[in-house]
């Protein structure tokens, strides 16, 4: 029996690496210069002076039994923006957000202190839980 939820993959990424002769190698210039795209489901978004977060929902009732076909069509869209040998790089890391019955992703904000770019904070506003909901391993760990 396969239950439906609302969710959503978070990608996180630097924006630029450290390449073996000692150049850096920074995210495409392209990213953030149209207004419209700047947006986390968009381009992403920057903050600090070296991450950048990007998020790809997936249509409302999806079956949760699906998410690694979604994650893959995620994967494929970002590194569309990203390009892909970019993408396999400079990936930080990947957070898979399921909403129960009830509950959408516009409860859930991520907001991004713009105003100096130099300490610029992510945060999650109004967490429900303080402690971790789940944790992912692999089936023979």
């Amino acid at each position: 029996m396969s239950n439906s939820y609302e969710y959503v993959f978070y990608f996180m990424f630097r924006t630029y690496l450290w390449k073996e002769d000692g150049s850096r190698w920074d995210e495409p210039p392209t990213l953030g210069l149209d207004p419209r795209k700047r947006t986390v489901s968009a381009e992403g978004i920057r903050f600090e002076s070296d991450k950048r977060l990007f998020r790809r929902d997936v249509a409302a009732g999806e079956s949760l039994d699906q998410w690694k076909k979604y994650f893959q069509l995620a994967w494929q869209d970002v590194c569309q923006v990203y390009s892909s040998d970019f993408c396999e790089k400079a990936l930080f890391g990947v957070a898979l957000l399921v909403l129960d019955e009830g509950e959408t992703v516009e409860q859930h904000s991520v907001n991004i202190d713009v105003s100096d770019d130099d300490n610029s904070q992510l945060r999650f506003i109004n967490p429900r839980y303080n402690k971790n909901l789940f944790r992912i391993q692999a089936a023979d760990s």
